[in-house]
């Protein structure tokens, strides 16, 4: 008895999925960027949230949203790639958890010290998180 799953001819795994799953996390990445450069010199916004009681505003740092979209990006084409190999649906399985963790990541934009920061900080995750979901979904 074969105890592999199989997932059939569309498992994600080949030369054309790894070039589109790289470009969508590249995507992302650069799609964050572009919004950061509106927001910040462009628009004026100061991203500041709000860290711990006894300490100041903290401003979201143009490192941390090349690295944010990057590292999420990884470990989401990482849990995909596994689900995949290891069950039938591993697309419907990975897509509920990145909507999961798409609106847990609004606990983030919460912090934010005024509205408009929470707006921009809103759409980043929102683009972010909507790049990877479709890009990696994609067949």
């Amino acid at each position: 008895m074969d105890s592999t799953v199989s997932t059939g001819s569309a498992s994600g795994t080949g030369a054309k999925t790894t070039k589109t799953r790289a470009l969508t996390v590249a995507a992302a990445v650069v799609a964050a960027v572009v919004l950061w450069i509106i927001a910040v010199p462009i628009a004026g916004a100061e991203l500041l949230t709000e860290t711990a009681a006894d300490k100041p505003p903290a401003e979201v740092p143009f490192g941390g949203v090349i690295i944010s979209p990057l590292l999420v990006g990884l470990v989401g084409w990482g849990l995909l790639a596994l689900l995949e190999r290891f069950t039938t649906k591993g697309r419907l399985i990975w897509t509920i958890i990145a909507v999961v963790v798409l609106l847990v990541s609004f606990a983030g934009p919460a912090t934010a010290t005024t509205t408009g920061t929470m707006l921009w900080l809103s759409v980043m995750h929102i683009v972010v998180g909507g790049i990877l979901i479709a890009g990696f979904t994609r067949r």
